[in-house]
């Protein structure tokens, strides 16, 4: 007969497996954690480690849309001096697909609509009458049934551009989870992009320099019987150079922010993006 040991022996058993059941969720569920937290650590890994606009338009492509459940995602930069947003595409029209920097003026589309107020847009009503297809599609998606779009912010949050996140993974919709997943992102996204748009300045800051140094290369061999006129011009373009040459300097030796705070600011939010 069925006693009342046997009911303490079947409660004993449940609550046995219901232990277990629940063991094994958990042990799931810290492996998925893990699994994403590393995924995290890597993927901005790669990002900190570009070392041009490129390689990090490449770098995010690999990683953040798979990060944050989407097919693909585009990359504008933003020019806080032109006002002016911008991205690198390959052009087949130049020799070896040789890339183009394609420059939008502020007020197109989302995006430009973004640049002047910065904050996360999602495909609706308004967004969908406004849509352009240069600027808002950099990648060219044959098929954008929905997206995110964000402003990436550097540690001063001022706006360093703008990720186009496209398309929702498995056909679903961009929901207020998305939403509040990125903007846990948007500084630590513009730590890198902020990097790599310091290196551009300076390269081109370089690039100038060397052509004013090229201008006045034949400075030296002015002689004291020269024409005085010419000498001036010279020596007006020598100080002008000697100016560049200065705010150069001040801008290399800048004290940069160490890589080792924007990898702690990453493992900061960590617990808000697992």
């Amino acid at each position: 007969a069925f006693t009342y040991v046997d009911e303490l022996l079947i409660k004993q058993l449940c609550n046995t497996l219901t232990l277990r059941i629940d063991y094994d969720s958990m042990t799931s569920q810290i492996k998925k954690k893990e699994s994403k937290y590393n995924m995290l650590l890597q993927g901005f890994s790669d990002l900190l480690s570009a070392r041009s606009q490129l390689e990090l338009i490449q770098a995010m492509r690999d990683f953040t849309p798979k990060f944050h459940g989407f097919e693909d995602m585009g990359l504008l930069f933003y020019n806080d001096t032109k006002n002016q947003l911008y991205t690198l595409l390959e052009n087949p029209l130049l020799p070896e697909n040789s890339l183009q920097t394609v420059c939008f003026p502020s007020g197109i589309g989302i995006c430009g609509d973004i640049a002047k107020t910065p904050q996360i847009r999602v495909r609706d009503q308004k967004s969908h009458l406004q849509f352009n297809c240069d600027i808002d599609n950099v990648q060219s998606k044959k098929e954008v049934r929905n997206f995110l779009f964000a402003p990436l912010f550097n540690s001063l949050s001022k706006l360093v551009g703008i990720a186009q996140l496209i398309n929702k993974s498995g056909g679903g919709e961009v929901g207020e989870s998305d939403i509040a997943h990125f903007r846990t992102m948007e500084k630590l996204y513009g730590l890198p992009v902020e990097k790599v748009n310091e290196k551009e300045h300076i390269m081109h800051k370089l690039v100038g320099l060397k052509r004013s140094a090229d201008m006045i290369s034949g400075l030296v061999e002015v002689q004291e019987g020269n024409d005085k006129k010419d000498g001036e011009s010279q020596i007006r373009k020598l100080a002008k150079t000697m100016r560049a040459a200065n705010t150069l300097v001040n801008d290399i030796f800048t004290p940069k922010r160490a890589l080792v705070l924007e990898e702690l600011a990453i493992a900061a939010q960590a617990g808000k993006l697992l």
